[in-house]
């Protein structure tokens, strides 16, 4: 399922992504964890349905749920995109345990929600710390990222 559905993906072209969201809906219903998240990402593109950003969350939440690893990250992107007091917390709290795991990504989302206090009271230190981190397990950190923070 796979590689039927990276492959359809990758065509870029409006029957494929129909074909695409199909088979990746019809194995996510099964429990297939991959599944759920590549409905999920194609709900939050737009490709082959509507763009939908509360069912790319619902999508992402049940696969990452369900042990898939990068939907977490994805879950997270869309939620700060909803931008509701609750969606922001629930994008922290999604990343932070994540984080705490060894993720670096997540490392890297936790940092930016404590540098913008998104989901969480803004704190330059411990965004500096997060971003180090998030260095530390290889993420590569764009140097405007910690610019402003507390030395």
């Amino acid at each position: 399922m796979n590689e039927t559905f990276q492959v359809l993906w990758n065509l870029h072209s409006e029957s494929a992504d129909k074909k695409a969201f199909e088979i990746a809906m019809r194995n996510a219903v099964t429990g297939d964890a991959g599944a759920m998240g590549f409905v999920g990402r194609c709900y939050y593109y737009g490709r082959g349905v509507r763009r939908d950003l509360d069912k790319s969350a619902h999508w992402y939440r049940k696969s990452s749920r369900k042990g898939n690893g990068w939907a977490k990250n994805e879950l997270y992107d869309v939620l700060m995109l909803l931008n509701t007091t609750e969606s922001m917390r629930e994008a922290y709290s999604v990343a932070l345990e994540h984080a705490l795991k060894g993720d670096g990504g997540a490392m890297l989302r936790v940092a930016r929600s404590y540098k913008y206090g998104k989901g969480v009271n803004q704190d330059f230190k411990l965004a500096k710390e997060w971003y180090l981190k998030a260095s530390a397990a290889g993420v590569d950190i764009r140097p405007d990222e910690m610019t402003g923070l507390v030395e």
